[in-house]
C-alpha cells in the first residue's frame, strides 16, 4: 500500500500550492494543481485493483487485509484526523 501515503504527499502538495494560487490569483498555477489530480487518480485505480486482487485471491483474508490498509492509512496525525472525521470519531469499530 506504498501509493496510499504517495496519494497523501500529492494531495498535501496541491492544497499548499492551492493557497498560493489563489492569494496571487495565478490561473496558471491552478490550471497546474489540476493537472496533478490525474496522477491522484492513477493511484487511486492502483490501489482499488490491489484490494480487489487481494479480496478476490484470499476471501477469508478479507476483514484482516482490511484493517491493514486502514492502519497503513493511518499512519500519521493528519491521516488519523481526517479518518477520524469521516467516521464521526468512531475510529476503534472501523480498524478493530
Amino acid at each position: 500500500m506504498i501509493d496510499i501515503p504517495a496519494m497523501k504527499n500529492i494531495c498535501v502538495e496541491m492544497l499548499k500550492k492551492l493557497g498560493d494560487a489563489l492569494k496571487n490569483d495565478d490561473a496558471d498555477l491552478a490550471f497546474d494543481i489540476a493537472k496533478k489530480d490525474v496522477e491522484v487518480d492513477e493511484l487511486y485505480e492502483k490501489v482499488r485493483e490491489s484490494c480487489l486482487q487481494v479480496m478476490h485471491n484470499n476471501p477469508d483474508e478479507n476483514i484482516k487485509e482490511r484493517n491493514v490498509i486502514i492502519e497503513a492509512s493511518l499512519d500519521d496525525n493528519e491521516k488519523y484526523a481526517s479518518f477520524k472525521d469521516i467516521t464521526n470519531g468512531d475510529v476503534t469499530s472501523v480498524v478493530s
